[in-house]
């Protein structure tokens, strides 16, 4: 139909009609769909809490209230009870701030009021102004208002509703309807249904009673309905008028009568002294009864609600003025009034009349504490009481609680941050920052100072430290005060971190070019400190790259090595490397630039007589030419020797290690013999006898021995450049190496030494590298002495890097425990020398040697000193040939004090130890005890009458004993122990074993005497007592090795030797244990007797 026959203001009035007839309908429905199923609706009415009659006419309950199995048709609703269902029954089911109106049902929302409750309100609004619209037409500016606020209140709710779970589209539909053209007849139809809506509405607000009054009362006052009648023909005197109260299913009938309700009539009720048990739903009721049917009709319902609460604390709040805390409160005016106030500190009372407290009545406003101290914590309430109940606030006072924290590591010239956390009930009062050297003893830290800035703000003070220092590692705290006290903050240490650069150094020699490159490792242990600049010095000055003309390579922090070209004599000199960065500046190690060294390494004399002459040559740059050359005594020119001729095979010309081999001594008696070394710097030239002469310890015209050379020990002489080296390669490797897991033990050996100073240090040392760098620092490893550090190793049972010190020891003759294999025939003595290992130098080592040479018979060069070993102090390893080594079992007592001259109390050789000085104490043994020990140790001997001692020996090699042949070889055997044959026999002539009887015989008293070797009786009973008392033996287990050694010989003429020895322990006689026992003697006397006779045929 066309719309040309209607005026704008007629199609705006249709627009508007459709919108407010049908599709305002449309999201009621929804909303009511959405909350309220149709099959649930029936059970909804019926359970709610306000009686349906209040709200639902009879024809609409004919429409929504119908029992199941039926239900009722959502689309049968029109707007009226689609909005009385929502407002009644949907209101508590969603979340009430978001359905229901911002100023409640039936009310005029605000423009800024956007709930969905109130754009419910606004389309009820809406349909009210559209039944008392103008037919005649909507102007265009009256129907753009209403129209766009319609837009705005169906987008919220389509933006809800798909909220919900819904998908609508209702500005899709409004702006279909928007589109259409509606003609005349339309109007008419519109028409129609606005006086249809119009009388809906007046049908809607016709009621035959209804009340009015007030639905908000403050607590305590009074309030009062009324009730009017609306028809005319309802008469007073034929109607009862009642009032009742509805809280929830409870219906209750008011008796006017009542003192509460005074005043009150049939058409008004007065509530005096309203209360919150007056609160609920108010209705007057008519009734008649006529002919027996009873009439009922019941007005509207006013809701009730007291306007009464407890109390509520309008302000709390604490403050702090002068010497004070002060409680600020203020009661919210509302009704009723208050009618008590209490305090109470930790639950209990709290006195308000004395000095301490100020206020805190019901007519003041403030509690103040005066003087507050650490007494006065707790917590304080306040409990405020009035005829709906009471109310009560609490607020606790303590002292304040702070943690500090810093970040694990600060570089080193960096700003340290160290922030607080404060935790208060009161305005902090004061704080200071403070700091320690040990965690104990604190001192006060002046934030004016410029090397630090603090946060002046009371709340979470914070502490800057600027341009940090290895001085600022310290142990820092914070102070923190209220009214009520202090507190002391956690403690945390700054660890400022860097390191100066590290320096490692080489060279290699360029023959070709004739020039040397100095290699320059720089290197940094953490890269938070650049290295800024790197120079090269010679014999201390600064090197000037520039100003000679090439001679030097340009040098820069990425590239340190110094290369210098066409090297010679002007060069000499010792050339060093200073890098320098934040934390300071390293100088290396110098390469020293000169005419080559030569060392004597080693002089050996071969079994067949060779001379063997090793050198070691130091040379930088490397020697261009190495020359062995000899001359005769009478002449004054050198000739080069050919190294590869017969007569001196063996010999080398290499570096860093030459060798001359002489195959005859008299070569050195009649030749002299000299290396010639030559590199760019210069020549040099020196004779064997000149390199003797640098040997410590040795004359000029003696040839040293080349054990004195190569004693197993530290040299004088070792290598100070290469043992720079090797060392800086042990102590990385020990730092690197060593296990985490045994890092405290470490710590803990190192402390419990007593030999480290810096127990600071030791005690923030966080690796093993740290604890090396305190050793290396305190000289307790150092390139000549890693003694101390194999300790730590052995403890700690790193047995890998104790093997990496014992070829450092070795390779570098760095002092150290070790030992080297002996050579065939020789055999290792174990000689236990008290003190330091440090403090046996050369006069000391040279004595043992001579010592034990001169006892058993030997030349000083087949003695040698083989390595150490680590014990309480430390043992000293000898070599010696075999065959000596019985001798040197045998020692006397002469050669006991010498040895104990040299510090040394006991030496060990296979299973035998030789106890050279013996305490007092070690002295004791008892005399009764010994004798039931050895009553069965019978000698018998050539005949009952007479014995004569001295005819019978103990082998000074195996400690068994023999006899004499005769009186010569008796002699001969006295004048190899150095005793005085004739004076021997005066001595022991009187020394006659005369036993009892044949049967018993005392053994006890016959012991070995020490400076012979010979056989002796002891004095007296006294005497033997106190020799057996210097023996240490054991009772029981003496019994038990002697009850069954008896010495019986077959004959005067035969003596069975081998199965009697002298006890190593105490002297006397004692048998071999058992078979195997004798036969790994014989063994040992076997190779022991073959040696010997080798050695005298070499000899002769």
């Amino acid at each position: 139909m066309s719309s040309k026959t209607l005026s704008k203001g007629q199609q705006n009035f249709i627009w508007v009609s459709i919108a407010c007839v049908d599709f305002i309908k449309l999201p009621l429905k929804d909303i009511l769909s959405n909350q309220i199923k149709p099959a649930d609706l029936y059970q909804r009415i019926k359970s709610s809490p306000t009686n349906r009659k209040d709200y639902l006419r009879k024809k609409q309950e004919n429409i929504c209230f119908i029992p199941p199995p039926g239900q009722p048709d959502y689309n049968d609703f029109d707007v009226t009870l689609l909005y009385t269902l929502i407002r009644n029954l949907c209101a508590a089911s969603l979340n009430p701030t978001s359905l229901n109106p911002t100023r409640g049902w039936g009310k005029v929302p605000d423009s800024s009021h956007m709930r969905i409750g109130d754009d419910i309100e606004r389309l009820r609004l809406m349909r009210n102004k559209f039944a008392h619209a103008n037919s005649a037409g909507i102007p265009d500016a009256e129907f753009q208002a209403l129209w766009n606020d319609l837009k705005l209140v169906i987008q919220r709710i389509q933006t809800f509703m798909n909220s919900m779970g819904s998908n609508v589209n209702y500005e899709q539909k409004l702006a279909d309807i928007e589109r259409t053209d509606f003609g005349f007849g339309d109007l008419q139809k519109y028409k129609l249904f606005l006086e249809a809506t119009l009388n809906q509405l007046k049908e809607e607000r016709i009621e035959e009673i209804s009340i009015k009054g007030a639905d908000r009362v403050v607590w305590g006052e009074k309030t009062c309905f009324e009730a009017d009648l609306k028809q005319k023909e309802i008469h007073v005197s034929h109607w009862s008028i009642s009032w009742q109260r509805v809280r929830g299913s409870v219906t209750n009938q008011i008796d006017i009568s009542n003192e509460k309700y005074s005043d009150s009539t049939r058409t008004k009720l007065v509530i005096h002294s309203v209360c919150k048990d007056d609160e609920g739903e108010y209705q007057a009721v008519l009734a008649r009864e006529s002919n027996g049917n009873k009439r009922k009709i019941e007005s509207n319902a006013i809701f009730l609600h007291v306007m009464g609460e407890r109390p509520v604390f309008e302000v709390w709040r604490v403050t702090t003025e002068g010497k004070s805390v002060t409680i600020h409160y203020k009661v919210k005016n509302n009704a009723p009034r208050l009618n008590d106030i209490k305090w109470k500190k930790n639950g209990e009372g709290l006195v308000l009349k004395t000095q301490k407290y100020v206020g805190g009545g019901l007519s003041d406003s403030y509690l103040r504490i005066t003087s507050p101290n650490e007494t006065d914590k707790g917590t304080y309430s306040c409990t405020l009481t009035n005829a709906v109940g009471f109310t009560s606030k609490a607020v606790t006072f303590d002292i304040p609680k702070a943690t500090i924290a810093t970040e694990s590591e600060v570089s080193l010239g960096s700003t340290a941050q160290i922030t607080s956390k404060v935790s208060s009930t009161l305005p902090l009062s004061e704080f200071k920052w403070q700091s320690s050297v040990d965690g104990n003893a604190f001192e006060c830290i002046d934030v004016n100072e410029r090397k630090y800035h603090g946060s002046c703000h009371l709340i979470n003070p914070l502490l800057l430290i600027q341009n940090t220092t290895f001085d600022d590692i310290l142990y820092y705290r914070l102070l923190a005060w209220n009214k009520i006290g202090g507190c002391v903050s956690n403690t945390v240490i700054l660890n400022v971190i860097g390191n100066p650069p590290n320096i490692t150094c080489s060279h290699e020699t360029c023959f070709d070019s004739r020039s040397i490159k100095l290699i320059a490792k720089v290197y940094l242990y953490e890269t938070c400190h650049t290295i800024q600049k790197v120079v090269w010095t010679v014999n201390d000055e600064e090197i000037d790259q520039r100003g000679l003309g090439g001679k030097f390579s340009e040098v820069s922090v990425d590239s340190p090595c110094l290369t210098i070209h066409n090297v010679n004599c002007c060069d000499a000199g010792s050339y060093k490397i200073t890098a320098t960065n934040a934390v300071g500046s390293t100088t290396s190690d110098a390469i020293v630039l000169n005419i080559p060294e030569v060392i004597l390494a080693k002089f050996d004399e071969k079994e067949d007589g060779t001379q063997w002459v090793t050198v070691t040559i130091k040379s930088i740059p490397e020697p261009s030419r190495v020359q062995w050359r000899k001359k005769e005594k009478n002449s004054d020119r050198f000739q080069p020797i050919n190294v590869n001729a017969e007569e001196f095979k063996g010999s080398s010309c290499l570096f860093p290690h030459s060798v001359l081999v002489i195959k005859q001594r008299k070569q050195l008696e009649n030749f002299t013999f000299q290396i010639k070394i030559k590199n760019f710097i210069g020549t040099r030239k020196m004779t064997i006898q000149d390199l003797l002469n640098l040997v410590p310890g040795t004359m000029n015209s003696e040839i040293v021995s080349p054990d004195e050379i190569n004693d197993g020990s530290l040299n004088e002489t070792y290598n100070d450049e290469v043992a720079g080296i090797k060392f800086a390669i042990l102590f990385d490797d020990l730092a690197d190496h060593f296990p985490e897991e045994k890092f405290q033990k470490l710590k803990d050996l190192i402390q419990s030494s007593k030999k480290v100073k810096n127990i600071k240090s030791l005690n923030e040392a966080r690796s093993a590298r740290d604890c090396i760098r305190i050793l290396d620092s305190e000289n307790l490893f150092t390139k000549s002495d890693v003694t101390f550090v194999q300790f730590l190793l052995r403890r700690t049972e790193c047995k890998d890097l104790e093997n990496k010190c014992v070829e450092y020891a070795k390779g570098q003759r760095a002092l150290g425990f070790y030992e080297k294999q002996p050579e065939d025939g020789f055999k290792h003595v174990y000689f236990h020398v008290t003190g330091d290992l440090s403090n046996f130098n050369k006069e000391k080592r040279r004595n043992i040697r001579e010592t034990v040479a001169a006892m058993v018979g030997c030349k000083t060069n087949r003695v040698s000193l083989n390595g150490y070993r680590g014990s309480e102090s430390f043992i000293a390893i000898v070599s010696i040939e075999v065959i000596y080594v019985g001798k040197l079992v045998a020692i006397n007592k002469q050669d006991r004090y010498r040895f104990v001259r040299l510090d040394i109390d006991y030496f060990t050789i296979d299973f035998i130890k030789v106890i050279l000085k013996l305490s007092q104490e070690s002295q004791r043994v008892d005399y009764h005890e010994h004798v039931p020990k050895t009553k069965q140790h019978r000698i018998i001997p050539p005949n009952e009458s007479t014995f004569v001692p001295s005819k019978v020996g103990v082998d000074t090699s195996s400690r068994f004993l023999h006899k004499m042949e005769d009186e010569e070889s008796m002699e001969t055997s006295l004048k190899s122990q150095r005793v005085d044959y004739h004076g021997h026999v005066q001595k022991t002539e009187q020394h006659t074993i005369l036993p009892p009887n044949e049967s018993t015989f005392v053994s006890s008293k016959v012991r070995v005497d020490t400076s012979t070797g010979f056989l002796r009786k002891m004095t007296d009973e006294k005497s033997m007592e106190t020799s057996l008392k210097s023996q240490r033996v054991d009772y029981q287990g003496h019994v038990q090795k002697t009850e069954q050694h008896t010495i019986i010989p077959p004959n005067e003429s035969t003596f069975v030797q081998s199965k009697v020895r002298v006890d190593t322990c105490t002297g006397f006689l004692r048998k071999m244990a058992d078979e195997t026992e004798m036969n790994r003697m014989k063994l040992f006397l076997g190779k022991t007797l073959r040696l010997r006779t080798i050695e005298l045929k070499r000899r002769k």
